[in-house]
């Protein structure tokens, strides 16, 4: 086992991110396997909650760097439409609750983590 350590900081992350729309009728008549394999790339690993106005569609989050190599082939493929509603930088990765978490047991900004 080696150990990677990771420093939290409060600087905007560089990696760049996809909201993407997506009609869930589509989703549920494809296979349960396109649904886990969204869900899976998923920044979230499943459909954002969102405006309860938009109750047709699904909406994921996803990292550009995924959605190019991965999400959007696999959507083009079985002619699944989709709509692209905005790119963005997440402050983080992770949940706000978690970091603080993770802060408040090691007791300092550097968090030990171990990798197999």
């Amino acid at each position: 086992m080696r150990r990677t350590q990771v420093t939290t900081t409060n600087q905007p992350s560089s990696i760049q991110c996809v909201e993407v729309l997506i009609p869930k009728i589509l989703i549920s008549n494809s296979s349960q396997t396109l649904f886990r394999t969204l869900s899976l790339y998923s920044l979230h690993n499943h459909p954002v909650k969102h405006d309860p106005g938009v109750h047709h569609s699904a909406i994921f989050h996803f990292m550009i760097f995924d959605w190019k190599r991965t999400i959007l082939n696999l959507l083009e493929d079985r002619k699944i439409p989709y709509t692209i509603v905005h790119y963005f930088s997440p402050d983080t990765l992770y949940y706000d609750t978690i970091v603080e978490d993770l802060s408040e047991s090691v007791h300092s900004n550097d968090v030990v983590l171990a990798v197999q």
